[in-house]
């Protein structure tokens, strides 16, 4: 699934900023709607540190995530 990742702080701000609910923010970012404006509200995600997701596994991340060990 695509999607674009943002914290829900971020949404609110861009949803108070663009006059939108945080519903049409979260549609936007799911690619439930494709309208310009949407298409805005990714692009503006991405630009203050949202993160893209094709809906496969980040391997950079997994590679740099420390386990820790939980064996006794």
């Amino acid at each position: 699934m695509i999607r674009v990742f943002a914290h829900s702080a971020l949404k609110n701000k861009i949803a108070a900023d663009l006059g939108v609910s945080v519903q049409f923010v979260n549609r936007a970012l799911s690619f439930r709607t494709n309208s310009r404006q949407a298409v805005a509200i990714r692009r503006i995600v991405l630009e203050r540190g949202g993160r893209y997701s094709d809906g496969t596994p980040d391997t950079e991340a997994i590679k740099k995530k420390k386990h820790t060990n939980t064996s006794r």
